[in-house]
């Protein structure tokens, strides 16, 4: 089989490796010389118009070639940026197979970054490679997808040196070809190059056999054709065909030139027997054939014989791969062939012929060529169901890519009244954490369901229903909290899925775990769980949501040893697989339970890590880092970085369009306010959140309503502290009845708080001992650090005024010892932000006031990008704002100015 099989795509392999070289091909000692010459400019374009010969010079070229080759041949089907990505990196890791290991992981993050960073990790991973090598990208015409370009703009102009990039076109790419030459950057072949010398026309005419001819008659033919090596060919081919070969020259010197291909091709295949002029138009409709393929194409069983003819007659017939099995008709002889089958076949002919290959590619696994044929034959039906049969697959891979892809080539009113359709619409929509898109397609799955109840088969009809329950159990848990309802739509999935469908039972099996936890059942969310991960049968996919489940489980039920346990063997799991996004996971857990042991560089180490794999990491994960991240290292002193780090997130925030996350960041924003002494700012934030709104799902970390509380606990008059607390106490009822014994924790330590300032100071000391006691045995810290200096005063005042027993009381000492000094910890960064905050109606923005800083040192900018480690772009976009903010025209003004207002001293 061709197919290379990778954890993201099928991918073609003989799109991977060069042409055959045919005996008897001319050889072009002059170009190939050319090539070799030069080679520390690091690009090489052969750009000519079809029919020059660029792919066989090239493959003769590497052929030859001392240094390792890599090849990928190009097509109008490669215009997706993942699938490209895919291909391009197989084909560097068909010489370095565990090279580009970054980039490589990107096929598994949610999304792709911009053609910016995707380049720049791809320059970095063939930079680290140890070999020089060389990689040709034949037909480059064929990509049109501006992204793709832009990535290929950004390679060139940073290509590593020990990498030669060849690009094989029919036009020129859209790269900066002017000043590539004229910094010496690259090496061109063009078509006057490629043409063919007057002697390399007569070693090819004797070469095809034909020595009959006068001097001046190849002459002429050379003048003619102008060394076209296409043009020269189809003479040949004519001539051997035709019986009086002297009335086909005076013809063809008399013809004008847009005539002579079509009057060459004519000439071929009017030459050919009728069972092969039939054979060439009838697979000119395959981009790629094999015997069995054209056989069944064809319904015929000689495919193989003339293949071997054509071969034999030199015939545009060009061998893929090694096997020589598969082959591609030159690329303008093909669309001669096409023009030709639309002229003497009927449409309901042609259609025939695509719905023939379409079956054959699908037997073969070739899915992706398999849906080309079908909807080109009109079958838009049989598309559909060529997707319905082989989505499980890709689902029980997480390979959501091809799935969107196959989907966006279908009809829109064609997915919208088939269920299965509809439910892979749904699982993309859950992979993107869109609760909005995932209740309504839901909803409209089970209405085209009952509409379809009597013309479906009856298995498929409980596989789907089983899939629906699998969502539905996913969606009340997570979204709506009714365990009751999310548990027995897991049950009832997990009775009417198929065993293959491991994807759709593991999330039911997951969500079943959840239920039962905030039933009161953990030891049978645990044992459930740890069954799943144990179990050898199942696929990756399955265990590594298992481990994120368990993981949330212990992290409700307020166990950290168990986490913390459970995040270090998913970590060492995650490693083992080299999935970045399960990495992520991975530390963001570990990140949880050495932030609330308050050991906050362990927590910095795996948020950071996370932070890292932005690119690669499930968005949940990232944001939930992010903001804690921000938050270690406000409480560590480093104001001026949380802010930058928040600043930084909330643009992503932006862009993502989740108003959610947004939430979370302005509750951390409002934090911040608080402390920074921007009490108004805090309480308008405060005012504006609607109480009924925040029921967070079950993977949130409550921000919203863990700040909310905060901000009114801290500001809020007596009325509106009564309105929080009854609004904690409604909580708290239900955070116990759902068993979440860490929520239970810090509501009723913010309850205590509340109680206290009211007065109500038994309440209140009684609270917080049910608190400490709840979160005694696992050594919660931060949870009650983070409410601050009252809650020192509230853990003193409980120290004086009961006897506590002994782990009591030490559980209170270690709790006291953890407060930090009631001191701002800051530096020249937080004095000139603070001052700047203080004076200036538009206040300069933590970065800014680093800028400002070093810019009063006399550092050059490139110096200042250093020292923040951050680009020149951005280091002069901050210059300027600062300029624009103190009214300044330069350095010395903004300098002056700063020390005028107090910001510098």
């Amino acid at each position: 089989m061709d197919t290379k099989s990778d954890t993201r795509f099928t991918l073609i392999q003989t799109k991977l490796e060069p042409p055959q070289i045919s005996s008897g091909l001319v050889t072009r000692p002059r170009l190939i010389d050319y090539l070799n010459h030069d080679l520390d400019r690091n690009f090489t374009l052969i750009s000519a118009p079809a029919g020059y010969g660029k792919t066989t010079l090239l493959a003769q070229w590497l052929n030859e070639f001392e240094r390792p080759v890599a090849w990928l041949s190009l097509d109008e089907y490669d215009n997706d940026l993942t699938l490209l990505l895919s291909y391009f990196l197989a084909a560097v890791r068909s010489l370095y197979p565990q090279g580009a290991e970054r980039t490589y992981a990107l096929l598994q993050a949610p999304s792709l970054p911009s053609p910016e960073v995707i380049s720049a990790m791809l320059i970095n991973d063939i930079s680290a490679l140890e070999e020089a090598f060389i990689l040709a990208l034949d037909d480059y015409h064929a990509i049109e997808d501006e992204v793709i370009r832009e990535v290929i703009i950004h390679l060139i102009a940073h290509i590593p040196r020990n990498l030669h990039l060849v690009i094989a076109t029919r036009q020129d790419p859209p790269l900066p070809l002017p000043r590539l030459r004229a910094s010496w950057a690259m090496k061109e072949v063009r078509s006057n190059a490629l043409r063919f010398t007057h002697q390399e026309v007569e070693t090819f005419l004797t070469t095809m056999g034909i020595e009959e001819l006068t001097a001046d008659e190849i002459f002429m033919l050379d003048k003619r054709t102008e060394g076209w090596i296409t043009g020269l060919r189809l003479i040949a081919l004519a001539i051997h065909e035709t019986a009086d070969k002297a009335a086909l020259i005076r013809t063809f010197q008399k013809m004008a030139d847009p005539f002579i291909v079509e009057y060459l091709a004519a000439e071929v295949l009017a030459s050919q027997k009728p069972d092969v002029q039939d054979f060439l138009l009838c697979t000119s409709i395959l981009d790629r054939f094999c015997a069995p393929l054209c056989d069944a194409t064809l319904g015929s069983s000689n495919s193989e014989s003339i293949l071997q003819e054509l071969l034999q007659a030199n015939l545009f017939v060009i061998p893929l791969g090694q096997e020589r099995t598969w082959y591609r008709y030159h690329h303008l002889f093909q669309d001669l062939l096409q023009s030709r089958l639309r002229e003497h076949k009927d449409l309901k002919k042609i259609q025939g012929l695509q719905s023939r290959a379409s079956a054959w590619l699908a037997d073969q696994g070739l899915i992706e060529e398999a849906i080309r044929h079908a909807l080109a034959s009109g079958e838009v039906e049989s598309a559909a169901r060529l997707i319905e049969e082989h989505r499980v697959k890709l689902l029980n891979r997480e390979d959501w890519r091809p799935l969107r892809r196959w989907l966006d080539q279908l009809p829109k009113e064609v997915i919208a009244s088939r269920p299965a359709l509809l439910l892979t619409q749904t699982w993309i929509a859950v992979y993107h954490f869109d609760p909005l898109a995932i209740q309504s397609l839901l909803g409209r799955t089970e209405i085209v369901l009952n509409e379809r109840l009597e013309e479906l088969p009856p298995d498929e009809v409980a596989a789907v229903q089983g899939e629906i329950d699998a969502l539905y159990s996913y969606f009340l848990q997570t979204f709506d909290t009714k365990p009751d309802l999310s548990l027995a739509r897991a049950e009832q999935a997990l009775r009417r899925l198929p065993k293959e469908n491991a994807t759709a039972r593991g999330l039911a099996q997951d969500f079943k775990a959840f239920a039962y936890q905030v039933l009161g059942r953990l030891d049978d969310a645990v044992q459930l769980l740890e069954d799943l991960i144990s179990d050898p049968l199942q696929p990756s996919s399955v265990k590594t949501q298992s481990f994120i489940a368990l993981s949330f489980v212990h992290f409700n039920a307020g166990d950290l040893s168990a986490l913390s346990s459970t995040a270090a063997r998913y970590l060492s799991y995650a490693s083992d697989l080299r999935r970045l996004p399960t990495v992520a996971w991975a530390n963001y857990f570990s990140g949880l339970v050495v932030y609330e042991w308050n050991e906050l560089q362990k927590a910095v180490e795996h948020f950071s890590v996370v932070a890292d794999l932005d690119k690669f990491a499930v968005f949940l994960t990232y944001h939930s880092s992010i903001l804690l991240l921000a938050k270690t290292f406000w409480i560590m002193g480093q104001k001026g970085t949380a802010q930058e780090i928040l600043s930084t997130h909330e643009e992503k925030v932006l862009e993502s369009g989740n108003p959610a996350f947004m939430m979370d960041v302005e509750a951390l924003q409002a934090q911040f306010a608080i402390e920074m002494g921007d009490l108004d700012r805090a309480l308008q934030w405060a005012n504006r959140v609607d109480p009924d709104s925040l029921i967070e799902p079950m993977f949130a970390d409550e921000q919203v309503s863990l700040h909310w509380t905060q901000v009114l606990t801290d500001q809020a008059g007596r009325t509106s502290l009564k309105a929080v607390q009854e609004f904690l106490e409604q909580r708290l009822a239900l955070v116990e009845s759902r068993h979440n014994v860490r929520r239970q924790i810090k509501i009723l330590a913010q309850l205590s708080l509340i109680g206290a300032k009211l007065g109500q100071t038994d309440m209140a000391l009684k609270q917080l001992k049910r608190s400490l006691q709840l979160a005694l045995p696992q050594g919660f810290l931060r949870t009650f650090v983070d409410l601050g200096p009252e809650m020192s005063t509230l853990l003193k005042q409980m120290a004086a005024a009961e006897k506590l027993d002994e782990s009591l009381s030490n559980y209170v000492s270690l709790l006291l010892a953890a407060f930090p000094e009631l001191k701002a910890v800051t530096g020249p960064k937080e004095v000139a932000w603070q001052r700047a905050r203080a004076v200036m109606p538009d206040p300069l923005t933590p970065r800014e006031s680093e800028v400002l800083v070093l810019l009063a040192k006399r550092l050059k900018y490139r110096e200042i990008a250093q020292s923040l480690v951050i680009s020149m772009p951005t280091t002069k976009k901050h210059i300027s704002h600062i300029y624009a903010k103190f009214g300044a025209k330069n350095r010395g003004e903004a300098i002056e100015k700063a020390k005028s207002l107090g910001i510098l001293p």
